[in-house]
């Protein structure tokens, strides 16, 4: 007997399914946070150093006087070939080439030694595994000399890292798996197959602290060592963990809680008792300009975050829809003339503004003009 068909069922069916994949969509767009807006309004008096490209992470040692860049030029942008290593940036001087990296420099952080500072970097390079390599800043000599590596077997996608002490550190690693398809489908499904490393200094090996995170990118350590920090990218939060390590070394990170910022954090730097966050408030804009930044362009954010680690006051400080430095990844707090510094994984630039609003000076400067312009720098 010949079965009849159900032209009603059909159409039931594609509706279904045309209603989940806009259920799907809407739900990723408004994850991404593409559904938001964007306003104008940068920090007073930017000037913008064009003679780095890259500049995925900063941070500052010598009190703050210094800015040291981790940065290497993606998509070469830069019209002159632009070397991958670590950058110096002090007021009124151009950035300038400190130390050339094998590799593309990632996280950097620093910890205060007796003759200056232990500079941490998370090192990547195509076809290799990851490793950290760790620095001595001198600051009376002002050298830069590699005193140790940390190799990291088999992984291939560190990205965040933050010095817990001279030679002990803390590194985010944001994907559980390589390149590739499988981590496309991670990337599609949000799936929490991050980790976070640590590093005691003196181990044959960095030991696993956490597992099982969202898109874990930079990391910060409470100044009293009893809070870890953590940005999610793509859970759009701020994750803060208690932090214990016993006599023998052994880590122990206990969840706190997670404190949503609607908006996707990138690395985490303190600027006295506050952080501040390189944040992108749209991921599929930022993942276009990702893959073309010539082409597609990206908003820029930075917030300050106040009141850790009972409460969380979130104040934006700086944001832009395109132009200037593109997408920023991470803002530091020069302690010359309190100046906000703040650069771009996929941009071109440095960008130098003006803190004092939100960092008032305790002594006499020049006062600000007011104007938004961003003027060059001169090579």
């Amino acid at each position: 007997m010949k079965r009849k068909s159900h032209p009603l069922r059909f159409v039931v069916l594609v509706l279904c399914a045309l209603f989940l994949l806009t259920l799907f969509s809407g739900k990723t767009l408004y994850d991404a946070g593409e559904l938001g807006s964007v306003f104008d309004h940068p920090l007073p008096g930017c000037v913008l150093h064009k003679n780095i490209t890259g500049a995925e992470d900063l941070v500052t040692v010598d009190e703050g006087r210094t800015v040291l860049i981790s940065a290497f030029d993606r998509h070469d942008i830069s019209k002159v070939k632009v070397v991958p290593g670590i950058y110096i940036y002090t007021e009124g001087a151009s950035p300038r080439l400190l130390q050339a990296i094998d590799g593309n420099p990632h996280g950097i952080s620093s910890y205060p030694s007796e003759l200056g500072y232990h500079v941490h970097v998370v090192v990547h390079k195509p076809g290799e595994d990851d490793r950290v390599e760790i620095y001595e800043w001198k600051t009376a000599e002002q050298t830069f000399t590699r005193i140790k590596t940390i190799p990291f077997a088999g992984i291939q996608q560190l990205n965040g890292i933050v010095a817990m002490a001279d030679d002990s550190f803390f590194a985010s690693q944001d994907f559980g798996y390589p390149a590739g398809p499988l981590q496309e489908i991670e990337k599609a499904f949000r799936l929490p197959l991050g980790k976070i490393w640590y590093y005691n200094g003196t181990s044959d090996k960095p030991q696993i602290a956490r597992e099982d995170i969202l898109y874990p990118n930079g990391l910060a350590i409470s100044p009293d060592k009893k809070h870890l920090y953590l940005a999610s990218l793509t859970g759009r939060s701020l994750i803060d963990y208690d932090l214990d390590i016993d006599d023998k070394g052994e880590v122990t990170l206990k969840w706190r809680r997670e404190w949503p910022l609607y908006t996707a954090p990138d690395n985490l730097k303190w600027a006295g008792d506050t952080l501040l966050i390189g944040s992108h408030r749209k991921l599929i804009s930022l993942l276009l300009h990702s893959f073309d930044s010539k082409r597609y362009h990206a908003a820029s954010q930075l917030i300050q975050v106040s009141g850790l680690p009972d409460k969380l006051i979130v104040k934006e400080l700086h944001s832009t829809r395109s132009g200037g430095v593109e997408g920023v990844s991470t803002g530091v707090l020069s302690t010359v003339n309190n100046r906000i510094v703040m650069g771009g994984i996929w941009s071109e630039g440095l960008l130098d503004c003006e803190g004092t609003d939100t960092f008032p000076l305790t002594h006499s400067t020049i006062p600000s003009t007011g104007n938004l312009t961003v003027p060059e720098s001169a090579p």
